[in-house]
């Protein structure tokens, strides 16, 4: 019996919630032994397309991003397997059946101990089984039997610089170290991720998306660029809107149905992907209801309305699921290895710095609440609820959340070094711009002697962190945005960041909305309450 993909249909549909970390993390240089081959999708800011599913319009996306041409294959997954599950595997990245049944290509030897661990390669090609009594190879089939878990730890590793990179932190973060994570059903992608797999609408605009449409840009309904159903042909025989379902020509071949990855080179979506539909269906990062995520494109068993735009958002399956016809794809920023819209950045000029983020954010707080607010003006941190993708995590206001993601992540421009603030090695360092709040002018500027400390918050009130003759900031900050804000510091020697809150939230109330967990994970560094003093109003 195939293990395939069986749909599953949920009437609740509940927002995802988008939790962020503001640890600016400088990347490693990446040696590779997996070199994706990118296609560039441009046309930021597109609309979603008109044509209604299931109550959503898909496809609109703000910035310009690269996705993968092809699935990800055997051969690449045989370099991740070999990197990360020789010794044990237990995160289950590898399913038996990729050895067990036709579908999958791989095989692994070894024992999984240290004096014998284990070894994966390809599988051998199955002599005279392809079309016409052609060999069949596995290299370049795409990789079955993965999981949405094992599909984003692979992005991970990637994001990492494979070899020894780790799987559960990158443009993703899993906790508990078992196959099924301890939050799988929150995990989101880190807005500083460069290699991720699609959201729904990266995937869908790639698709069906065509910015030289005969009357105008918009979105096809099938992914060859076409409105009209696909034919299984060959890639032989490739029409020019041919793709591999049912068979790809004849159901006798469906104990080695696999066509290479890209074989279809007459049958690609207008920005140039291959097999977005057919081949197999492709993990992607939607989450429907609680725990379903989604999955698009149609497998090589399928019908060829399976691939039309209509009927793919009816796909999810739990983030466990492994079967014989599921798949994925990577997807990355447009400038991977280099600045980008980063953790912090309002701007998205690849630094958090003074000019283009945080004095952004200081002259438009709102404190929290829905104001219309956009990356922009410094907003920065939020639950998504503004935002038109994962990317552009925001929810609508500029808040206290927002300023400590800044100043957690801050690097200063890039031509003045690189480097954040906050931890007691960085004191002082006067490579290490730091920011400093001048109350006669009311801005904020870089104190390029390094003799101050932005956040991190000292452990007492003795400054016993500080190297002699620096001092912590006190900050503040003013504004007439709304009559519930007034201006707010730091008590003179308990901690290093000024903050501004609505009088009405006495300091309890302070304390739950900034505990010393949540702070923590937002800069990155042990933390202790801060000690506030209002200044002016009731």
């Amino acid at each position: 019996m195939i293990d395939t993909l069986r749909t599953l249909h949920l009437a609740a549909r509940l927002p995802l919630v988008i939790f962020l970390l503001a640890a600016f993390c400088l990347a490693a240089p990446r040696a590779r032994a997996v070199t994706i081959t990118w296609v560039t999708v441009g046309d930021a800011g597109n609309a979603a397309d008109v044509a209604t599913i299931s109550g959503n319009n898909f496809g609109s996306v703000a910035y310009e991003y690269q996705i993968g041409k092809y699935n990800v294959t055997n051969s690449e997954y045989v370099e991740f397997l070999n990197a990360k599950a020789t010794v044990g595997d237990s995160l289950g990245l590898f399913n038996p059946d990729m050895e067990a049944t036709t579908w999958g290509g791989i095989v692994r030897t070894g024992s999984g101990t240290v004096g014998d661990p284990w070894s994966y390669s390809v599988k051998p090609t199955a002599v005279g089984q392809g079309p016409g009594g052609s060999d069949y190879g596995y290299e370049n089939k795409p990789v079955v039997y993965v999981s949405w878990f094992d599909s984003i730890r692979f992005a991970n590793w990637m994001e990492n610089g494979q070899g020894s990179g780790d799987t559960e932190t990158g443009s993703y973060t899993l906790t508990g170290g078992t196959p099924v994570p301890t939050n799988a059903n929150s995990i989101v992608r880190d807005p500083g991720g460069e290699i991720f797999i699609n959201s729904v609408d990266e995937w869908y605009k790639a698709a069906f998306y065509d910015p030289n449409k005969p009357g105008g840009a918009g979105y096809w309904d099938y992914p060859t660029g076409t409105d009209t159903p696909p034919d299984n042909n060959l890639p032989s025989a490739d029409s020019g809107n041919s793709a591999n379902f049912g068979g790809a020509g004849s159901p006798s071949r469906w104990p080695y149905p696999f066509t290479d990855v890209g074989a279809y080179v007459l049958s690609e979506s207008p920005y140039g992907t291959a097999d977005q539909g057919g081949l197999v269906y492709e993990w992607n990062e939607g989450l429907v209801g609680t725990s379903f995520r989604r999955i698009w494109g149609g497998g090589w068993n399928e019908a060829s309305s399976i691939h039309q735009k209509s009927d793919d958002d009816t796909h999810y399956h739990t983030g466990d699921r492994e079967a014989a016809n599921l798949g994925f794809r990577l997807a990355s920023l447009p400038t991977f290895g280099g600045p980008s819209c980063v953790i912090g950045d309002a701007d998205c000029d690849g630094d958090v710095d003074i000019a283009g983020d945080i004095l952004p954010a200081f002259t438009n707080f709102t404190g929290p609440g829905s104001f219309g607010k956009i990356r922009a003006d410094g907003d920065v941190h939020g639950d998504g609820s503004g935002a038109t993708s994962n990317l552009d995590p925001h929810d609508g206001d500029v808040d206290v959340s927002d300023l400590l993601t800044m100043f957690g992540a801050f690097t200063g421009p890039l031509d003045e070094g690189e480097g954040g603030l906050g931890g007691p090695a960085a004191a002082g360092d006067p490579n290490i711009p730091d920011l400093i709040y001048d109350a006669t002018t009311g801005e904020v500027v870089l104190d390029s002697d390094g003799s101050s400390i932005i956040g991190y918050s000292l452990q007492n009130a003795t400054n016993s962190f500080l190297p002699g003759a620096h001092t912590p900031i006190l900050a503040g900050v003013t504004t007439a945005l709304t009559s519930q804000i007034e201006e707010a510091a730091l008590a003179p020697g308990s901690g290093s960041i000024g903050l501004v809150f609505p009088t009405g939230l006495d300091l309890a109330g302070l304390s739950a909305l900034l505990t010393v967990n949540q702070v923590s994970r937002s800069l990155g560094a042990p933390l202790v309450p801060f000690d506030l003093v209002v200044v002016g109003g009731a």
